[in-house]
């Protein structure tokens, strides 16, 4: 099959064609075609000894400037079709085919190579196969004479019947009336030529054109499409025409759902207003930070333990009143240590602490999708470790309340 692309492929870059004015299409004829058939040989163009000949009839009439249909009928006589039809006698093999082809060029070309693929049935003795067909082929034509060769693959649908390939030259002619050729007539009036001018080449004359220096449409007088808020978005697909926008937004600007001055793009808190130091979300009030901070320090735990002490009880359920008053808030909760230990141990105590602080909060209804804890260790101090005070000030709980739209 390879060699069959590459023959059609040289014959395509070397196609002689004369002009014509109309689109073609291809006449209706009917010829007679001499065929071969190879049951055998598993590549194309192999031994021809070992192939069955035989003659075709066929009926083609063009459907469009690249398609045609064609119908034949072809007999042979081959000894088989397979391995289980053998017979010690040749038989009649006949077959009918029903195929589309494609040419490559929709004008009438003397060389006219060709694509063809369709389906076919065949009577052998008692078998009824049927089969696929496809493969290349050329057309010369000579003074309206059509000689034709082709050579297909035709894969088998049946079982009683071999892929094989099917070669095929022929002459046809012409059946019904010729397509006949349009005439161009030239009248010259004698008259003083005017030259049509077109300056900005969008194929409306000066003279018609109120825009003749700029490329434009024959809707718009040759005008290009109006963009009365010049944001580049022609007014038809601009759903903003009097605000400048972007094409993301069809013409408009970026939305901004809160009109809080900040656009969705950029604003955290799209359905709430907000500020931009806060990425759009509100501010959270200084009192209520302030309360926060204030339990923070006032949450205690056993020496080195991660148990909390009752007296931190009374903090944390301020904490827990601000979560359930404020559903948008949410908390991190941050656990430090001092130097004393090893920083694994260290590490290990903070998150355990934070996460004691998390499980408190939890108890008092306040959803775990709102909250997490994260341990530090001794990693980030606030005093010096030398001195008891500084020492006792860096062993903390840290909270920190976020906006949560």
């Amino acid at each position: 099959m390879n060699k069959l692309l590459l023959v059609t492929c040289l014959i395509s870059f070397n196609i002689i064609c004369f002009a014509q004015l109309n689109r073609y299409k291809h006449p209706t004829t009917i010829g007679i075609h001499f065929v071969l058939n190879d049951f055998t040989n598993k590549t194309a163009l192999a031994n021809a000894s070992s192939m069955d000949a035989g003659l075709s009839l066929t009926y083609l009439k063009g459907i469009s400037s690249h398609l045609d249909y064609s119908v034949s009928l072809s007999g042979s006589f081959p000894d088989s079709i397979s391995k289980g039809s053998a017979t010690s006698k040749k038989s009649l093999f006949l077959q009918s085919d029903l195929s589309v082809r494609v040419r490559l060029s929709e004008e009438q070309k003397r060389i006219d190579p060709f694509f063809q693929t369709g389906l076919g049935v065949a009577v052998y003795n008692s078998n009824v196969p049927i089969y696929f067909l496809l493969g290349p082929g050329v057309e010369i034509n000579y003074k309206d004479v059509y000689f034709t060769t082709c050579i297909q693959y035709r894969p088998s649908l049946s079982n009683n019947i071999n892929n094989h390939y099917f070669y095929s030259i022929g002459i046809s002619g012409f059946i019904g009336k010729k397509q006949m050729k349009k005439d161009v007539v030239l009248i010259v009036q004698p008259q003083l030529i005017n030259i049509a001018r077109d300056s900005d080449g969008d194929g409306i004359l000066d003279s018609s054109d109120a825009c003749p220096s700029t490329p434009g449409l024959a809707k718009y007088q040759g005008c290009p499409l109006p963009d009365l808020d010049k944001d580049g978005i022609a007014d038809e697909e601009d759903q903003c025409p009097n605000i400048p926008g972007i094409l993301k937004y069809h013409g408009c600007p970026i939305p901004d759902t809160d009109s809080d001055g900040i656009n969705d793009e950029q604003d955290s808190c799209k359905d709430v207003p907000g500020i931009p130091e806060n990425h759009g979300c509100p501010l959270i009030k200084k009192e209520v930070k302030d309360k926060i901070d204030f339990a923070a320090k006032n949450i205690f735990f056993k020496t080195g333990s991660y148990e909390l002490l009752e007296i931190s009880f009374s903090s944390l359920d301020e904490v827990a009143k601000i979560l359930n008053v404020n559903p948008s808030f949410t908390l991190t909760i941050e656990g430090h240590t001092d130097n004393v230990g090893t920083n694994q141990s260290n590490k290990k105590l903070s998150e355990n602490r934070a996460n004691a602080v998390m499980q408190y909060l939890i108890s008092k209804g306040i959803s775990k999708n709102r909250l997490s804890a994260i341990g530090y260790g001794q990693t980030r101090p606030v005093e010096t470790n030398s001195t008891t005070e500084g020492r006792a000030n860096n062993r903390r709980v840290e909270l920190k309340l976020n906006y949560q739209p």
